[in-house]
This record gives structure tokens, C-alpha cells and sequence, in this order.
């Protein structure tokens, strides 16, 4: 049986929004998401590398996602407004070629959104179980 795997992404979670058409009929995704991406492209390669991932995982896996997101300095929220399968969608498919291969592999997936402690920046942590069927 292959180690559990934590890999941690400091950067504070976006969800993934609904691609938009420009009136030329170009299809894009709003900056703030675009931003994130190109983020998570930049960090990745060494967070994985830390993680001890070389390459990226192959078969089924089994993912825990923690996000934490940055604390406004004002809210009456218990709890992050967007939606955590929106949040989900955007964290796994920064992975995909990265962590794994492509989140398809994902068997089972248990996500968790909530606040980053007081003054601490947002991040995703991934705990993965590569798993034999």
C-alpha cells in the first residue's frame, strides 16, 4: 500500500465560475479565476515536489480538500459563501498533470471549506490515498 500524500497550495481557494461568451463569441473565464490558475501553475511544481511527487500520480485516488480562506477583517458569515463544490472543482482541476494525471481518477472525494485563522493567508491542502481496486 502506497503512503498517504499531503500536499498543501498557499494560495486562498476560488471557486469555479461558469464560463463566460464575449459578444465575439469567444468563450473565457472571469480574471479573478484566470489569476488563480495562472497562480497555481507557478506554485504547483514545487508544492509537489515538497509533497514528494515527481510525477504526475496514475490510478484511482482517494482526496481530502481542506480550504481554508482568508478571513475578511469583517463578516457575520460562520462560514465561506461560495459554494464548496464550486470551490472543489477549481482546486482539482489545478492538479490535473500536476498532482495527477486528470481529476477522473478521483474515486472518492471529501471537500471541507472554512475560515483561515485570524491574519493567516488562504490555502488548499490535498491529502491523497493512491488506492488499488
Amino acid at each position: 500500500r502506497l503512503l498517504v500524500i499531503q500536499l498543501v497550495l498557499p494560495l486562498d481557494p476560488v471557486p469555479c465560475p461558469r464560463p463566460r461568451m464575449s459578444r465575439k463569441g469567444r468563450i473565457y473565464y472571469p480574471a479573478r479565476y484566470t489569476r488563480f490558475k495562472a497562480a497555481a501553475r507557478k506554485l504547483l511544481p514545487g508544492c509537489c515536489f515538497e509533497a514528494g511527487i515527481h510525477k504526475p500520480l496514475t490510478g484511482p485516488l482517494v482526496v481530502y480538500l481542506d480550504m481554508a480562506i482568508g478571513r475578511p477583517k469583517r463578516t457575520k458569515l460562520n462560514y465561506p459563501k461560495p459554494d464548496v463544490d464550486n470551490l472543489a472543482k477549481a482546486a482539482l482541476d489545478c492538479g490535473n498533470n500536476f498532482i495527477w494525471e486528470d481529476d477522473y481518477q478521483i474515486v472518492v472525494l471529501d471537500s471541507r471549506k472554512r475560515w483561515s485563522d485570524p491574519g493567516v493567508e488562504g490555502s488548499i491542502t490535498f491529502t491523497i490515498d493512491p488506492i488499488k481496486l
